[in-house]
């Protein structure tokens, strides 16, 4: 599932609870910090509008830069696309 500018997930009857579970599972503990790039994330939000949010500063809560490559906090990544879920 991709995301569109300005778009939401649509839950269609999964709780935010269940989607956290599935986001832990696609993101697991062993990998805490995710690119920008990531194949996984970005089935999810393209690395394009994450890059946008960062700028209107509305992305995930916790980046990192190392030698120009932006990557999130485990965590924080989840969070957000659960907050972002409808």
């Amino acid at each position: 599932m991709k995301l569109k500018k300005n778009k939401t997930v649509k839950l269609n009857g999964l709780g935010k609870e269940e989607l956290r579970k599935h986001l832990e599972e696609m993101f697991p503990p062993t990998k805490p910090l995710i690119s920008r790039h990531d194949a996984t994330l970005n089935s999810i939000v393209a690395w394009g509008t994450l890059a946008n949010k960062d700028s209107e500063k509305i992305g995930i809560a916790k980046r990192i830069i190392i030698a120009g490559k932006t990557f999130y906090e485990r965590n924080s990544t989840i969070d957000w696309l659960v907050d972002r879920a409808e």
